[in-house]
């Protein structure tokens, strides 16, 4: 804030005629965090920034034949500095209220942060700019969005598998009978790249052999194409997938197919 003068205060008139200009005023106004001072007019503290929006509003309100003015105060003899400094912050509890209310409906996301995430983290950015006596309620918007980011992070890191693989050991993968070479390549990809000592069995019904697992099948199809590159493309066919110790079949999970184009890889099935 600057020296002397603690406050702006921008007064000014439109004519009658010019109710949208008056108007974009107004949004203008609440976009920079100002507040009525009664009838008087609109205030900001006393910075350069504020100096500088003020002046441009003034501007603009003159060249829609208006008249306005930048006031600099030092002190109001009935409101003291503290009671106005409380109105400022009073003036962004509506604005980070909306925040927490939207922060509680976003839904749990396995992606990272959401689009929606970092819109709200914008907008956070946005009202923190013009909270100029620091509301207590930006440290509580500022927890939950960071936590709303931390958990999607988190979910992201466990979906790109990489801690999946260990789990996958020694499992016994169960595909259908008469493979072709889109089937043999994904039993290759898998004892080259996720399991080292696997088992494959040839069958149409997993509960016979009491398929059990509890992780998506996708985060281990998703590590095996990291590890082999360019030559393998997805199909949207799915035929092989493992058993694990946990909990009881609910759905059938399967590991995506996989088709190569590469000869050398074909010649290392063979």
């Amino acid at each position: 804030m600057q020296e002397g003068s603690r406050w702006l205060l921008l007064v000014f008139t439109l004519p009658t005629s010019k109710a949208s200009e008056r108007v974009q005023i107004w949004r203008k106004l609440q976009r920079f965090g100002a507040i009525a001072f009664r009838n008087a007019g609109s205030l900001l503290p006393n910075t350069p920034e504020n100096q500088e929006r003020f002046e441009w509003l003034a501007r603009t309100i003159r060249a829609s034949h208006g008249e306005a003015s930048i006031l600099q105060i030092q002190a109001i003899d009935d409101l003291p500095f503290r009671a106005l400094e409380d109105q400022f912050r009073d003036a962004r509890v509506e604005d980070y209220t909306a925040l927490i209310e939207d922060l509680k409906k976003l839904k749990p996301t396995v992606k990272g942060p959401s689009s929606q995430v970092q819109r709200l983290r914008r907008r956070f950015e946005d009202v923190v700019a013009i909270d100029f006596f620091t509301s207590p309620l930006r440290a509580k918007v500022e927890e939950a969005l960071t936590l709303a980011e931390r958990t999607g992070t988190k979910s992201n890191l466990q979906e790109r598998g990489s801690a999946a693989k260990p789990k996958y050991q020694k499992r016994t993968w169960i595909t259908r009978p008469r493979p072709g070479i889109d089937r043999v390549s994904s039993a290759w990809l898998i004892s080259r790249f996720i399991d080292a000592k696997p088992k494959f069995i040839f069958g149409t019904n997993p509960a016979v052999h009491k398929m059990r697992f509890r992780l998506t099948c996708s985060r281990v199809s998703v590590l095996a194409m990291k590890a082999t590159g360019a030559p393998l493309k997805r199909y949207a066919s799915h035929s092989i997938y493992p058993t694990t110790k946990s909990a009881p079949l609910s759905k059938r999970y399967t590991m995506p197919t996989w088709k190569t184009e590469s000869l050398d890889v074909q010649k290392d099935i063979r």
